[in-house]
């Protein structure tokens, strides 16, 4: 991947709130699949901006240092005719992660066994 591809790819983008001290609070957006990436602000466009911002550094850092260029990961969910409850949920995410290719996985539920939806990482 090129400096350009990946300053133009679509990388997911994390959005939490937090606070800068005792009623301040802040937002903090972060892109996982690139180290360090971080961006905060007052409200969660300014935390987008200054996370664009940092997601260029941290890009043109890597690519001056000759470290590879992450890929975008993106999580696709196919959530037709499912009920998933918070752990169960917490459980497929981390299978997703952990799993590089692209491959589909069937979830089975005691209630509805025959609910067993594709899933899958690209």
């Amino acid at each position: 991947m090129t400096l350009e591809e990946a300053l133009a790819a679509s990388y997911r983008i994390t959005m939490r709130r937090d606070e800068l001290g005792e009623d301040e609070p802040c937002w903090v957006a972060e892109i996982p699949d690139i180290p360090g990436c971080y961006g905060w602000g007052l409200t969660q466009e300014e935390a987008r901006e200054h996370l664009e911002v940092t997601k260029r550094i941290c890009l043109e850092t890597r690519a001056e240092k000759g470290l590879p260029l992450p890929q975008p990961v993106m999580v696709k969910v196919s959530t037709q005719n499912l009920r998933f409850e918070e752990a169960q949920l917490l459980q497929l995410l981390k299978q997703l992660l952990g799993n590089p290719e692209p491959q589909p996985i069937r979830v089975g539920f005691p209630q509805q066994p025959a609910i067993a939806p594709s899933v899958f990482v690209t």
